[in-house]
């Protein structure tokens, strides 16, 4: 692991101590809409980090009309893969694009395996 990997997993491990996340998590957090799809006008980003309790962050999207996105799934999975990278395994992501809900890792994550 990466000296910088050790540090974003340090700020993750402070930032249930602290019940906020640092400024360098809030900065990838905010970029993720805009590295992932193309086309967003606005993002929000809500999460509840508790480790071994709630743990979740949302992504609100508006795009701009008409925009196209190639390949949704795996830029979904990217993103929710990204999140679990930049905090822990067990965090889940949502998505919301233009007022409907097109991504959740939760239920995916709670649905039986074969």
């Amino acid at each position: 692991m990466s000296n910088s990997e050790e540090k974003i997993r340090e700020l993750a491990k402070l930032s249930i101590l602290s019940n906020r996340i640092s400024e360098i998590h809030e900065k990838n957090l905010k970029a993720y809409p805009f590295i992932f799809f193309n086309g967003v006008k606005e993002a929000a980003i809500d999460y509840e980090l508790e480790r071994g309790q709630k743990n979740h962050v949302k992504f609100v999207l508006t795009l701009k009309d008409g925009q196209e996105t190639p390949s949704l799934e795996k830029r979904l999975s990217a993103l929710d893969q990204s999140v679990k990278n930049l905090f822990w395994k067990e965090v889940s992501t949502s998505v919301i694009m233009n007022g409907k809900k097109v991504f959740d890792s939760s239920a995916q994550e709670e649905a039986p395996r074969d």
